[in-house]
């Protein structure tokens, strides 16, 4: 098995934090412990990752690369199963009960998953039109590390479709509604489809960040009297180039992550600022972006061909309000910076005389370049063709007002990064 594979089963088997969570969700309608810098040449490489660029096609250079990779800005976006290393499954089974995912083939006598086949990317509503609706089925991480050896553990059963993992599957659904007649994408979260093939945005929804203390009790992650964390989806313009599209930058924008094994339970945030989408290729018949294949979905790819890049920053501040419960309640910034030196005994980030994060704890930069106050999350995905009920009017798109598109996804930096936990 290749490099990135050995990596991601090492990372994972030493890491204990496992899947996170935050309470209190209410609706009211780097590169982890090495602060490494990119290294990509100059005339490609933006170091904060703020230049964007003409959508280009992706290739599947460097895919098998381990992480963290010279260039965090520029992942290798078109990483399919062969280019990961993976075999065509051949797992032996009886019944359903040897199969971890999918079903047993008694006529065969191996192990295959019931996700629809019809289409490159098991999508299971077709698209047409101008307005093309689409969640994401498959997220790969590669930077920061340190989110990197969770993938298989908090990521990926929770992005999966809930043909590939029933009972955690569509935990993490990422939503996309692209207009190409207003050349706009509406992005969010969703909770799990009760059909598997429509889903809605969660507008009107919120955190309240002021339950963090039932998780971690004692621990100083409750923020009493916060205002609440919204869970709007968001709008931005894209640029086209024949069918691959990139998005101007957002500003912020709240992802969740719902524990779908207990239906009470909260969702994790996902907070990210300064995020944007490039390099996306939208299949010639509208219904994919990237592909599937059953053949090889027991491998560390699960059968996913991604085509599309994300890039986004998580703060330090908004990282130290992310209590993780299986790793002593430490912040997600703690398990960030990955240095003892740099935490003190309640398991959070260092702060300074104002309250905030130490300055330099961070890879990257939110606000301006080099002030290492958050860290850069870069990953590859897939996307597949569903139906989205009840999407919004847009009030507005882009990046041309950092304060409109910014209120929309949270009313400051601080909101996003009270609300998650682990758990």
């Amino acid at each position: 098995m290749k490099s990135r594979l050995s990596m991601l089963v090492a990372l994972g088997l030493t890491c204990a934090l496992g899947s996170v969570s935050y309470v209190g969700c209410s609706s009211s309608s780097g590169s982890g412990g090495n602060n490494t810098t990119d290294t990509g040449t100059t005339n490609t490489n933006d170091p904060e990752c703020n230049t964007i660029g003409t959508p280009t096609p992706l290739t599947n250079t460097t895919c098998d690369q381990t992480p963290p990779i010279p260039d965090r800005c520029n992942p290798p976006g078109k990483c399919g199963p062969t280019d990961l290393g993976d075999g065509v499954c051949k797992r032996a089974c009886k019944t359903d009960g040897d199969c971890t995912t999918g079903h047993c083939d008694t006529t065969s006598g191996f192990c295959r998953t019931t996700c629809p086949t019809d289409t490159a990317c098991m999508a299971p509503v077709k698209q047409s039109g101008d307005v093309l609706n689409y969640r994401m089925g498959r997220i790969t991480l590669w930077a920061p590390a340190s989110l990197v050896s969770l993938q298989g553990m908090a990521v990926t059963p929770f992005v999966d479709p809930s043909c590939m993992t029933p009972s955690t599957g569509e935990g993490f659904s990422w939503l996309m509604q692209l207009d190409r007649s207003k050349n706009t994408l509406l992005t969010g979260g969703a909770n799990k489809s009760t059909d598997h093939k429509t889903f809605s945005f969660l507008t009107g929804q919120t955190v309240d960040p002021s339950k963090l203390d039932l998780l971690c009790p004692g621990k100083g992650f409750g923020q009493a009297g916060a205002q609440p964390v919204p869970l709007d989806p968001v709008t931005v313009k894209v640029s086209w180039s024949g069918n691959t599209f990139s998005t101007e930058m957002l500003q912020k924008i709240n992802i969740p992550i719902f524990d779908t094994t207990v239906a009470s339970n909260p969702p994790v945030i996902l907070p990210l600022q300064e995020a944007y989408m490039k390099d996306v290729t939208v299949s010639a018949d509208n219904n994919c972006i990237g592909s599937w294949d059953s053949n090889y979905y027991c491998g560390v790819s699960e059968g996913w061909t991604t085509d599309g890049v994300l890039i986004g920053k998580i703060t330090a501040d908004d990282a130290d309000q992310v209590p993780v419960s299986k790793v002593g309640c430490s912040s997600l910034c703690a398990l960030l910076v990955g240095d003892a030196t740099k935490t003190d005994s309640t398991g959070h980030c260092l702060k300074g005389s104002d309250g905030k994060v130490v300055a330099g704890y961070g890879d990257s930069c939110v606000g301006g370049q080099g002030c290492n106050n958050a860290f850069l999350l870069s990953a590859t995905f897939s996307a597949y063709g569903v139906a989205i009920t009840n999407a919004p009017t847009p009030s507005d798109a882009g990046a041309d007002s950092a304060s409109d598109v910014g209120t929309d996804a949270g009313t400051d930096a601080s909101d996003a990064s009270d609300a998650a936990s682990g758990g």
